[in-house]
């Protein structure tokens, strides 16, 4: 009938009319979005409650990274473990909690830091943990057992700049000398800038090592071409070592004439230790040139210990002490100066 919607099933028949059944069809439409809300009440309560801890653990990490960056690195240490906790955080927190400790100096927690990551699947990781090993080495002292491990790595990343950069500071902290290849590539790789930085004392031995290889084979030729190829700077500093390989190989005379020559000239200070102990040459002429060079140089501290020297060889003790009296009163006054500088540099900084 108009206005009336029946509804039969299983022989029974139910009425109702229509503006009452628009009204429940209103109701039902309405009520199926509100049970569907209620039905995903519970997940949405746990994604929201995982968003705000996703969200407190990315402060923690990012306090940690600011920690870092200011260089407190325990405190880093610590909200990096913290950040650990959560997944997305996870790895990056446990590399950079390894590092935080390494740069505290903490060697044994870097060490089970580093066990602790092994068994990651951190990109790279043996190659990392390799590298902080030998780290760790050469914070703690051990330069020889750096050294050896850092030459293992070298050889495959021999472009990598911190490995060499890490490999030249264990060298020169220990007596090892370096494999005549891997020296001749170190140097090979200095002369191009962007390849690595080599530190001014490494590059020094490197060199004099190079010297004294040729000087070990008693090749002439090798020695000149090593020494030709350094700088004026290097061949300042290394004179001496040129000098006494000189006279090593039985050129005296040639080795004296050189000497001389850097004296002269007002760079020879490094040849001055063996200039007072080498054998052959005359040494009153010796003390005649230092002498001379020492009117120019009156607080040059070297020359006097030098004079002191052959005085003493000479006979004339009483010039050995007074040249030796006024060397130790030039190194006292330096060590003075140089804590006075300290402290005063010390009050400007603060």
């Amino acid at each position: 009938q108009w206005g009336q919607v029946a509804v039969s099933f299983s022989g029974r028949q139910i009425g109702i009319g229509l503006p009452s059944f628009l009204i429940f069809l209103l109701v039902l439409i309405l009520a199926i979005p509100l049970l569907e809300a209620l039905w995903k009440l519970p997940k949405r309560w746990t994604d929201s409650w995982r968003q705000r801890s996703a969200r407190k653990k990315e402060r923690v990490f990012l306090e940690g990274l600011g920690l870092f960056a200011k260089g407190e690195w325990l405190k880093a240490h610590e909200r990096f473990v913290k950040a650990a906790e959560s997944p997305p955080q996870a790895k990056s927190s446990r590399l950079l909690s390894m590092l935080a400790l390494l740069n505290a100096r903490s060697f044994e927690k870097t060490r089970n830091a580093l066990d602790a990551l092994s068994s990651s699947d951190i990109p790279g990781i043996e190659h990392i943990i390799a590298i902080k090993r030998a780290e760790i080495e050469l914070l703690s002292g051990d330069n020889a057992q750096a050294f050896a491990r850092l030459r293992r790595l070298f050889v495959p990343h021999a472009q990598n700049k911190h490995i060499s950069s890490l490999l030249l500071r264990a060298f020169v902290g220990q007596e090892r000398p370096m494999p005549s290849a891997l020296r001749e590539q170190l140097l090979s790789l200095a002369v191009r800038e962007s390849a690595i930085v080599m530190p001014p004392a490494a590059e020094q031995r490197l060199l004099s090592e190079c010297l004294r290889e040729s000087l070990r084979r008693k090749d002439k030729k090798a020695l000149d071409r090593a020494w030709k190829k350094m700088s004026k700077a290097m061949q300042n500093k290394l004179a001496g070592v040129y000098a006494e390989c000189l006279g090593e190989l039985g050129l005296h005379k040639q080795a004296e004439n050189f000497m001389h020559q850097s004296i002269e000239e007002g760079w020879g200070d490094s040849c001055l230790d063996y200039y007072a102990r080498m054998d052959g040459g005359h040494i009153d002429q010796r003390i005649a040139r230092l002498e001379k060079r020492l009117q120019a140089e009156p607080h040059n501290a070297e020359l006097l210990l030098c004079l002191s020297r052959l005085h003493h060889r000479r006979g004339g003790l009483e010039k050995a002490r007074q040249c030796l009296k006024l060397y130790l009163d030039l190194k006292s006054q330096a060590g003075t100066n140089k804590k006075l500088n300290e402290s005063l540099n010390g009050q400007h900084v603060a």
